[in-house]
């Protein structure tokens, strides 16, 4: 729980941000030399795809759920302590409660059982990924366990395509919408439909043209049964983008899958790397294969937004298979996830769920290990006619690989133009990629138990000038 909040949830949040005119000294700290200028506007054209305070949410394992809200018990009464501090933080914040998505890889082997008393049983043959899930009505006390106003995703298991499936799915449907009805962000039917056939729920040569004709067809019966507003599914789920796979957000928006007006937001999935393979630190510091990745989502979000439908990535992280210790609980990870995030921001995702709208992000500096991204705030002064955003943050990433044995930290000098007088900046920091105890947000450390111990330090902007370590971010606020 710690590492999925406390190394992603506040240094994300903190760090949602953008500028304008930026010039970058590679230098020693008291030393600066060469400057290079990277101009940014101070206004912008205010885009449809401005963010929410939810941007930033986080998707569940079905079978883990319980125990992120309700310590297991399901008990609508025992929030996890640890979980309702840390929301408390992020609420402080942002203003508003991150989504929370149960679902993911046991999503539709979940078998719902109307008369069962516990929330939920879970039955493993190997690892840490349960063969069959039995899924009770009390499983929803859960979700109300949570604080008013936190919306869910709610993955719905798509089961075998058969009566006796359809009515598992119903069933499970009509338990979820009637006790959660306004908690209810999206229904998501079916998790990575590629792994049908590996699953046992589908034969193989199962494509995405027999996908999109099940969904439509099961959206359609489920809308009708339980009279559910239009639109209120979020399709596709499919598993990372790429030229050789053929189950994409495109390419099911082209086989009709928003036909019936069921359609809300396409998600695809992303992880950087595979907990049984590479998936290091320096993975995670490499903006190289960042950018691979984030290229194949960049032309499906412009698709899928020609189409009016919202692109979400709807479950992502730094290493899939539930991550992997010392990569996925270190500060290479929380750096890492700032830049990331902000990326996709940048081309308009519209949400991001990290695994286990009056904001826009603008890209300054895009470089191998270096970036900025500007925060603009809307206006409420119109040019021509036409809405505007006004800059208010700078994020500046150096994701250069630092570690502390190895001597003096080298630092670069950045230049802000229009930080006039009252700017000021925090700084989030760690030893090295694979510190888990040091990592710092201006200046304090979050514990175990969800909460900041040592003195918060915000830093003013002097002669428009901050000082960015290697393996360092900082948040300028203008």
């Amino acid at each position: 729980m710690t590492s999925l909040f406390s190394q992603l949830a506040f240094s994300l949040l903190y760090l949602l941000t953008s500028s304008n005119a930026l010039s970058i000294t590679k230098q020693p700290r008291q030393e600066p030399n060469t400057t290079a200028w990277v101009d940014a506007p101070l206004k912008i054209k205010a885009s449809h795809a401005a963010l929410d305070a939810a941007y930033v949410s986080y998707s569940f394992e079905f079978q883990d759920f319980v125990h992120y809200t309700t310590n297991g018990s399901s008990n609508s009464s025992d929030l996890n302590q640890l979980t309702s501090s840390l929301l408390g933080h992020l609420y402080d914040r942002a203003g508003a409660y991150p989504m929370f998505r149960p679902g993911g890889e046991p999503q539709d082997l979940v078998v719902y059982v109307p008369d069962q008393e516990e929330a939920l049983i879970a039955l493993f043959d190997r690892g840490d990924v349960p063969y069959v899930v039995y899924q009770g009505p009390k499983f929803v006390d859960s979700v109300h366990a949570l604080p008013k106003g936190l919306k869910i995703v709610f993955g719905l298991s798509i089961g075998e395509y058969t009566n006796e499936g359809y009515n598992n799915l119903l069933a499970q449907t009509e338990n979820v919408w009637t006790s959660l009805g306004d908690r209810i962000h999206a229904l998501e039917i079916g998790n990575e439909p590629e792994h049908f056939p590996a699953l046992g729920i589908r034969p193989s040569g199962y494509s995405v043209e027999d996908y999109v004709s099940e969904w439509v067809d099961l959206s359609d019966r489920l809308s009708e049964a339980l009279s559910l507003p239009k639109p209120i599914f979020q399709g596709g789920t499919f598993q990372a983008p790429s030229s050789g796979n053929k189950f994409n957000a495109s390419r099911a928006l082209d086989l009709g899958i928003a036909a019936g007006g069921n359609l809300k937001t396409m998600s695809e999935h992303q992880y950087m790397g595979a907990r049984q393979g590479s998936c290091e630190p320096d993975t995670l510091l490499n903006r190289t294969i960042m950018l691979g990745h984030m290229a194949n989502h960049e032309i499906l979000v412009n698709n899928t937004l020609k189409q009016r439908h919202g692109y979400v990535l709807g479950e992502t992280n730094s290493c899939s298979g539930h991550g992997k210790e010392g990569v996925s609980n270190a500060y290479a990870a929380a750096i890492w996830a700032v830049d990331y995030v902000l990326y996709a921001a940048s081309f308009h995702v519209e949400r991001v769920c990290l695994s286990g709208g009056n904001i826009h992000v603008k890209t300054l500096i895009n470089e191998t290990y270096i970036s900025a991204y500007g925060i603009y705030q809307e206006s409420d002064n119109r040019n021509n006619g036409r809405r505007t955003a006004v800059l208010k943050r700078v994020a500046i990433l150096d994701k250069n690989p630092y570690d502390e044995k190895d001597g003096e930290r080298p630092y670069t000098e950045f230049r802000i133009p229009h930080a006039k007088r009252g700017a000021t900046y925090k700084k989030l920091s760690g030893l090295s990629p694979t510190d888990q105890s040091n990592v710092t947000w201006a200046g304090q450390t979050l514990t175990g138990d969800g909460l900041f111990v040592g003195d918060e330090e915000i830093q003013p902007v002097r002669n428009g000038k901050v000082f960015v370590g290697r393996g360092e971010a900082v948040l300028i606020t203008l």
